[in-house]
């Protein structure tokens, strides 16, 4: 589905900027209050480290668990949406500035320069010599991508189910 703006506008007790210029991702939390706030602090500071902030959250979402199988309520999530944009005011050693990247840069280039170097040897895609600069210079979409794909290498108890600033899917079990 394309991003539902109208709706979100309506539905978020935040502010959004126009569309296009923010991202929302649908996302499995945990059940358990303390493991969830762990996670959303991850989703905080991922964010910072790409250059973005978060808009705002939507917690938790309406669900309709009666109509669920059994197995589906044992194991069903907490479901929350996220909304992040640009941050225009984020501070230099923010960017990047996370304890598992500690002296590492994202690795910004091509697979075919990799090749041409005989491959990338910084596990993760990480790299001592790359800019910050690179980072700000990232479209909303692929810094969407690399929050998301940080965050599903850092905490196993979420799941995020479409993380864009264009389309929105929906998952769910049923009987």
């Amino acid at each position: 589905l394309s991003t539902p703006d109208d709706f979100f506008r309506s539905a978020c007790p935040f502010p959004l900027p126009p569309l296009g210029e923010y991202g929302v991702g649908n996302v499995f939390l945990p059940q358990q209050q303390v493991s969830r706030d762990a996670c959303l602090a991850l989703f905080e500071r991922m964010a910072r480290k790409y250059g973005l902030k978060i808009l705002g959250w939507r917690l938790p979402l309406p669900v309709n668990s009666q109509v669920l199988g059994p197995y589906a309520q044992s194991t069903e999530p907490f479901i929350a949406q996220v909304f992040m944009g640009v941050a225009d005011d984020i501070e230099e050693e923010d960017l990047m500035s996370d304890a598992a990247t500690a002296g590492m840069k994202p690795n910004l280039s091509t697979s075919a320069n990799r090749r041409r170097r005989g491959g990338n040897k910084a596990k993760g895609g990480l790299k001592p010599s790359a800019s910050t600069a690179a980072i700000k210079d990232l479209s909303l979409e692929t810094k969407l991508f690399l929050v998301r794909r940080a965050i599903s290498l850092r905490a196993s108890e979420l799941f995020i189910c479409s993380f864009n600033s264009r389309t929105i899917t929906y998952k769910g079990q049923f009987k």
